[in-house]
C-alpha cells in the first residue's frame, strides 16, 4: 500500500508565489498612479474650503477678503479700511495653504470676495466692481498625461469643481 503524501509540491508553491507577486505589483502600480490624484484632490479641497471660510468671514466682518497664489502656496488677506491695505490673515481664522511641488496652478487668479459674497476686483475693494468667472486650474502629472482639476468660482460666489483625469 502506498502512503498518501500531504503538503504542496515546489511547483505549486512557485505558482502561488508568482500569482501573489503579480497581484501585489498591480495594486502597487495602481496606488502609486493614484497618489498624484489624491494629492490633486486634496489641494482642490483645501482651496475650496478656504474659499468658503473666506466668504463667511467677509460676510461676518463686513469687509472684503482676498486669496492670492504664490510659489506653491496660497495666502488669504483681509482688507483693513483704516489703513486701506490688505493684511495677511493669521493661521487661526482663514489660513495659508501649502500646495506643494506635485501640483501646479496654471495662471493663478487674484481675486477678492466682498461682504455680499460677490467676486470683486481685489485692487478696488470699496467699489462694487464684480468680476467674471474665476478659474483655478490645478495640474499634476498623471499616468498618461496631465491630470487636471478646475475650480470655477462664479461672480455671485458659487463654486464648481470639475476634474479631468488621464
Amino acid at each position: 500500500m502506498k502512503k498518501k503524501k500531504t503538503g504542496f509540491t515546489v511547483v505549486e508553491l512557485l505558482i502561488v508565489i508568482t500569482m501573489i507577486g503579480i497581484l501585489v505589483s498591480i495594486t502597487l502600480s495602481y496606488s502609486l498612479r493614484s497618489q498624484h490624484r489624491w494629492t490633486l484632490r486634496g489641494v482642490a479641497r483645501e482651496i475650496t474650503s478656504t474659499y468658503y471660510q473666506m466668504r463667511q468671514q467677509a460676510s461676518r466682518d463686513n469687509t472684503p477678503y482676498r486669496m492670492e497664489f504664490l510659489n506653491g502656496s496660497f495666502q488669504t488677506y483681509r482688507y483693513d479700511a483704516t489703513t486701506m491695505n490688505w493684511v495677511a490673515i493669521a493661521k487661526s481664522a482663514v489660513t495659508t495653504g501649502n500646495i506643494g511641488t506635485k501640483v501646479t496652478i496654471v495662471n493663478p487668479p487674484d481675486f477678492a470676495v466682498n461682504s455680499s459674497g460677490f467676486i470683486v476686483k481685489q485692487n478696488v475693494p470699496n467699489q462694487f466692481s464684480i468680476l467674471g468667472l474665476q478659474t483655478i486650474e490645478l495640474t499634476s502629472p498623471g499616468a498618461v498625461g496631465m491630470d487636471r482639476i478646475f475650480i470655477l468660482i462664479y461672480p455671485y460666489g458659487g463654486i464648481q469643481v470639475e476634474s479631468q483625469f488621464r
